[in-house]
């Protein structure tokens, strides 16, 4: 799974490129970001054959 770091100004961004924050803002040295990963839908994961 592909994670990123979002500044808060770009998480609209990507949120249209299908990815969602998996936790609240953080800040280090000064710097603030947001994690984000991607979201799957159904249409994007296998089904095993038979199922």
């Amino acid at each position: 799974m592909q994670l990123v770091n979002s500044c808060p100004d770009a998480v609209p961004v990507y949120r249209k490129l299908g990815f969602d924050p998996t936790g609240p803002e953080q800040e280090v040295n000064g710097i603030k970001f947001m994690r984000m990963s991607p979201v799957f839908s159904a249409c994007c994961v296998a089904t095993p054959p038979g199922k």
